[in-house]
């Protein structure tokens, strides 16, 4: 199995756990490797020629593609097969952390208590919880982000942490950082002359990629927030562990509590594909408010439904349609230049690619 680097916070398996944890990572490869190309070449080879000779036209739109791929028993076998190695994914790491869970609270609460410690964490347990959180489950993760299992929580850290690594394939690196990484080589190759002060990621969960950015733009005071508090008591503890400076609060990226001006670089990483549209333009606005005149605002996200093939857009939406994450098609729609521009930044960079896309936007 690809290796997940130890640190103090990290949720570590038994042997048996440790098999069947690479056991769900291998069945990942097999689903996002051959099982999802043969959904697509079930498509290309016999779904499209059928309805172009029942119709007497190719099909117009993705709702079309998804009917005749939801008839298909290929991708029904596909769905069924992707969808239920989620559910243990999440089962199967759950069950052990929860046998952890005492001491990982404690490890957490032992690091917050120290004299001195790099960063900071501030929660607010007033908070309104934003309603498109409470209501789903995002990727079929139980609890979400933001429910408490008990007092002082880390549970959704940790599974975050430990699940995502599995998720992800081990893709992204020894400690979940690969996308922050690079999204800094990106920002420091477009723009060589940018040295920001003060960085601030919305939407931070655990800090994968956050951490990235305190090594990346070690002179810049480090900051993130998130709404779920036991992703943050998680991230700060791990963040310590990892000999990081971060300071970490808890908030609504739609309504923060900084100052105007207060930033040079806001960014987020895989979360507008979780926000309702309204959602994501309340934050632009509130991101417009925060960032200092010259600063920069920079988004990597999986949001590109731009191909020019139908049934690649079509199969991209398979995560809105079966893995609870509703708000990802209308995401994908969004024209995000447009969307920067009624806020006042101007739109100076983007990109899509294979790994998804990267936006730079300027105040």
């Amino acid at each position: 199995m690809k290796f997940q680097v130890p640190h103090a916070m990290l949720p570590l398996p038994t042997h048996d756990e440790d098999a069947r944890q690479s056991f769900l990572l291998t069945m990942r490869e097999q689903v996002m490797g051959p099982l999802w190309q043969g959904s697509r070449a079930t498509y290309e080879k016999k779904l499209r020629g059928n309805f172009e000779r029942a119709q007497g036209r190719a099909p117009k739109d993705r709702r079309e593609v998804q009917a005749l791929l939801d008839a298909d028993p290929y991708y029904q076998t596909f769905s069924a097969i992707h969808r239920t190695t989620q559910e243990m994914l999440w089962d199967e790491v759950g069950d052990s952390i929860q046998r952890q869970l005492p001491k990982l609270i404690d490890t957490a609460k032992t690091t917050v208590a120290k004299k001195k410690t790099l960063g900071s964490l501030q929660l607010n347990a007033k908070l309104p919880m934003p309603r498109y959180i409470e209501e789903v489950d995002i990727h079929v993760m139980p609890g979400n982000f933001q429910t408490e299992l008990t007092k002082d929580d880390v549970y959704a850290g940790a599974l975050y942490d430990r699940g995502v690594f599995i998720y992800g394939m081990g893709r992204r690196g020894p400690y979940g950082q690969g996308m922050g990484e690079d999204s800094v080589r990106f920002l420091k190759q477009t723009y060589p002359d940018f040295r920001p002060r003060k960085i601030l990621e919305v939407g931070c969960s655990v800090g994968h990629s956050l951490l990235a950015y305190a090594d990346g733009f070690p002179q810049a005071e480090v900051h993130g927030i998130d709404v779920g508090a036991p992703m943050l008591r998680y991230a700060h503890a791990r963040a310590e562990s990892l000999g990081k400076t971060v300071h970490y609060s808890q908030q609504d990226a739609c309504a923060m509590d900084f100052a105007d001006g207060s930033f040079d670089l806001v960014m987020s990483h895989l979360l507008l594909h979780e926000m309702p549209v309204k959602q994501i333009r309340r934050m632009y606005a509130e991101i417009a408010r925060v960032l200092r005149k010259g600063g920069a605002m920079f988004e990597g996200d999986t949001v590109n439904m731009r191909s020019p093939e139908l049934i690649d857009r079509t199969l991209g939406d398979w995560y809105g349609h079966y893995n609870n994450e509703p708000f990802q098609l209308k995401a994908g729609e969004m024209d995000f230049p447009a969307e920067a521009r009624a806020v006042g930044l101007t739109p100076d960079m983007t990109v899509y690619d294979a790994r998804g896309t990267h936006i730079a936007f300027k105040r």
